[in-house]
């Protein structure tokens, strides 16, 4: 070659030297526009590993409007959109911004009025840590307007593609297109996975029929499916024990359990992922995960059924109608709002709402419909409990700390009257009809061998009475007008005690099956009487006549409200464990728990508006997040 250069001379040399640049060029060009095209008729015809992945986060995950992954494809030196929730973008390059992120690591934010999102760009990595591409994601205002929770949840959201990724090839590799029938196992998984986003996989390995190897047979990530099932899976099926492995690294409890069919038959291994954003206990993981296996034996009647062919479709149109109870639209957040709250106020007609901030010593006033953060009105040492009276523009505020109902003016906020009670005031009920205000007070915390029913007239803003009751610490009453009754939750003595407001004094009591009980609920039409244990978390449905047990549910851990959905025939309750669990009513005796939804630290304060078909959940500070005000939409 050196010889036939110089033969042809430097400068024929360096004009074919031009011309193989431009060639080069040329090639490089073609091949990015090649594999573009490629990747768009791939996710028009057959899908891969990064598009699936899209698909399956953007399905969780409503809050945003729009997801990509920003990757350079094997065999190019371009950057592109090699997957997106808005296809016709798949194959466009990356912009300078994306392309950023990934080459220095640091991520971008935009905040975009005029389309009401938030853009975010992130580093893209995998399993390892290693830097692959970007993800971008636009986060809806109807989420959050703040930038910094929007990226907190663009964060989230990055790590579990993380979790998910092996690979930068992974990410290429090639999909089977999902047909239109699958079978019965893959349907449960699918369903069960969507009620529980506390799980980060959600997989069944059992032995499918003339086969002797056992693999996974449905699975959340479907490229699972079809693998044989590691030994540390096999062994759970064999020797029937539990297998729960703390992931440090992953922020996650990798677990494994026997499956059983509906008559108690071992037919093989459910794995589950448990984030560690849901718990870092062990034995909490233990018992969520033991639970949701006995979701799913309750559902197979046979190993058999796993197996059985279903149609996808129609089950798809099923699952549409079955969308979860409670669906997450805003989150608002706090800053400067410390300590734990404790109950709620809705002025309907003000579009106000009201939540008591007891270790701030504020009541802290939003906009109910927009969830706007519009004052914190100081002047209170403890508030507990609150009450919005629309026909007077006043709230009452019941302030533990000096022991005292104070009546607030609903226009200026200004304190009006303070009625003095005994310390430690706490709890009320009120009676619409004969307008009047039950508190709880006094007892052991206000150094009292006693607690008080304190008795106010809303009419006049009076002290009327009070009720002696032989209990140390009296929590949530109910009202039933036909009697007339106060039900009242004897906390230290694990009862329930019934007041005759004609007689002002305790008539009797009830034993509970439940210690810690709080939050409570009357049904005088069906005379059931509900009850909420704190630790072990129990739902308990009570005779309203007998005080007879009729049923028991587990329900979340700390719980302080218990908030009931007419027209879905459902208990919402909240407790400090971070979580909504949601109770259905069959009917009079049976009652079934079917969701269980993430709030966040020492969620356990709520309210249920029906005129607006919100529910609204307080989350306290914790570590570097500042408190929240959490917003879902009821379905």
């Amino acid at each position: 070659m050196h010889l036939a250069l110089n033969a042809i001379g430097k400068s024929t040399y360096a004009g074919i030297k031009r011309t193989m640049t431009k060639t080069t060029l040329t090639i490089s060009f073609l091949v990015s526009v090649c594999v573009a095209l490629a990747l768009t008729a791939s996710a028009q015809t057959k899908e891969i590993y990064a598009q699936r992945l899209v698909d399956q986060v953007a399905a969780k995950h409503p809050e945003l409007n729009v997801i990509g992954l920003h990757v350079t494809p094997p065999n190019s030196s371009d950057n592109i959109i090699i997957a997106s929730s808005i296809r016709n973008k798949v194959g466009k390059k990356s912009d300078p911004d994306d392309l950023e992120v990934m080459t220095t690591g640091k991520p971008f934010l935009k905040v975009l009025k005029p389309r009401e999102l938030v853009d975010t760009g992130l580093p893209l990595y995998d399993g390892g840590g290693a830097v692959i591409g970007t993800v971008v994601m636009e986060v809806k205002f109807s989420f959050t307007k703040d930038p910094q929770v929007a990226m907190r949840r663009a964060i989230e959201v990055r790590d579990e593609l993380k979790r998910q990724i092996q690979s930068k090839e992974q990410l290429f590799s090639d999909i089977v297109p999902a047909q239109s029938k699958d079978i019965y196992a893959q349907l449960l998984v699918d369903q069960i996975a969507a009620k529980h986003p506390e799980l980060n996989l959600l997989s069944i390995h059992a032995i499918p029929p003339n086969s002797s190897d056992s693999m996974i047979i449905a699975s959340t990530i479907k490229s699972k499916v079809g693998k044989k099932s590691d030994p540390d899976d096999i062994e759970v099926m064999t020797n029937n024990k539990a297998d729960v492995v703390a992931k440090k690294e992953r922020e996650l409890f990798d677990t494994g359990l026997p499956l059983y069919d509906a008559g108690d038959a071992v037919i093989g291994t459910v794995v589950m992922e448990v984030k560690f954003s849901f718990t870092q206990d062990q034995q909490v993981a233990l018992k969520q995960i033991t639970q949701i296996r006995d979701e799913l034996k309750k559902q197979i009647t046979s190993k058999g059924q796993l197996f059985s062919e279903v149609d996808l479709d129609q089950a798809s149109s099923a699952a549409d109608s079955k969308q979860g109870p409670l669906k997450l639209l805003q989150v608002i957040p706090l800053p400067g709002v410390t300590g734990d709250f404790d109950h709620f106020a809705i002025d309907t007609k003000g579009n106000r709402l009201f939540l008591t901030a007891e270790e701030h010593h504020s009541i802290e006033v939003f906009e109910a419909t927009t969830g706007k953060h519009l004052k914190s009105v100081g002047g209170f040492e403890t508030p507990h409990s609150a009450l919005y009276l629309s026909e007077s523009n006043t709230l009452y505020v019941i302030d533990g700390g000096d022991g005292t109902c104070k009546v607030v003016r609903g226009d200026t906020y200004a304190i009006a009257k303070t009625i003095k009670l005994a310390k430690e005031a706490d709890s009320m009920a009120y009676d619409a009809v004969q307008k009047r205000i039950y508190v709880a007070n006094g007892g052991k915390e206000a150094e009292m061998d006693y607690s008080l029913i304190s008795v106010i007239s809303t009419a006049n803003n009076t002290h009327l009475n009070d009720i002696k009751i032989d209990s140390g610490n009296i929590e949530a009453m109910a009202i039933a007008y036909k009697r007339p009754q106060l039900y009242v939750n004897l906390r230290d003595k694990g009862q329930l005690g019934i007041v005759d407001l004609t007689k002002n004094s305790l008539v009797a009591s009830w034993p509970l099956p439940v210690s810690g009980n709080t939050p409570i609920q009357l049904d005088e039409n069906d005379g059931r009487i509900y009850v909420v244990g704190r630790k072990p978390g129990k739902f308990v449905v009570l005779d309203s006549e007998t005080g007879k047990v009729i049923a028991t549910l587990a329900c979340v851990e700390g719980a302080d409200e218990m908030n009931y959905d007419a027209k879905h025939k459902r208990f919402y309750i909240t407790g400090a464990e971070g979580f909504i669990t949601v109770i259905e009513k069959r009917n009079a005796n049976e009652y079934e728990a079917v969701a269980k939804v993430p709030t966040g630290y020492r969620g356990k304060n709520s309210i249920y508006v029906t005129e607006l078909g919100r529910f609204y959940v307080a989350v306290s500070e914790h570590e570097d997040k500042p408190a929240e005000l959490r917003v879902y939409q009821v379905d």
